[in-house]
């Protein structure tokens, strides 16, 4: 989730909550939780050979802006562009050059479905599902509005 800060910031500053990745989802969750769960294979036993996919439930990034406006109290609008869009738009902000292809290759691997994964391995690991989305944005809204 927090691989989202810069968008939310965008958002919290008047802009659209910016997307290439149509109607693919993620399954976000907080480093707070992955962190928890690597703990839990590292002291736990009978983790050995095996491989956890942790996810949180998979929104949209239309669904993701919506849960924003009501931990906000606002509409978030949400902008969908093509890569090139996108790209350009990423350039325009100060993104670096070398970082701006590999953000466009993210928003097509969501479009896609690459990370449209459904797991239970947070239950498994933690004994309760990942923090649920508007937990999770109040707590890095939260966190941002304390450091600004």
């Amino acid at each position: 989730m927090e691989n989202e800060i810069s968008g939310i910031q965008g958002v919290l500053a008047g802009a659209p909550w910016l997307t290439a990745a149509a109607d693919g989802k993620v399954g976000w969750a907080l480093q707070q939780d992955f962190a928890e769960a690597a703990a839990a294979v590292l002291v736990g036993e009978g983790h050995e050979n095996t491989i956890y996919e942790l996810s949180g439930k998979p929104l949209t990034q239309e669904e993701l802006a919506a849960a924003l406006g009501e931990v906000l109290g606002k509409e978030v609008p949400v902008q969908q562009v093509d890569d090139a869009a996108y790209a350009e738009i990423m350039a325009g902000a100060g993104v670096p050059d070398f970082v701006v292809p590999i953000l466009v290759e993210i928003q097509k691997s969501i479009r896609v479905g690459s990370l449209d994964v459904e797991s239970k391995d947070f239950e498994k690991l933690l004994g309760r599902p990942a923090t649920p989305i508007h937990e999770a944005l109040r707590q890095i809204v939260d966190g941002l509005k304390q450091n600004s």
